[in-house]
């Protein structure tokens, strides 16, 4: 790969991704995103569902 080339390949990867976000998810119109396991997540990164917050993922362990 020439110089030329690599820089473009590089720009196009640095514009791709701030497109996609974080992990290369698209937000659909509710501005949610959706991972490869089906899990969506806002901007904050709260998962969310259909009937809103889930809730956090920090905290004790409930046995």
């Amino acid at each position: 790969m020439d110089e030329e080339n690599g820089a473009h390949a590089v720009t196009l990867r640095i514009e791709r991704a701030a497109v996609d976000g974080p992990g290369g998810l698209r937000p659909d119109a509710a501005g949610l995103r959706t991972d490869a396991a089906g899990l969506r997540t806002d901007a904050a990164g709260d998962l969310k569902g259909a009937g809103g917050r889930l809730g956090s993922m920090s905290g004790p362990v409930v046995e």
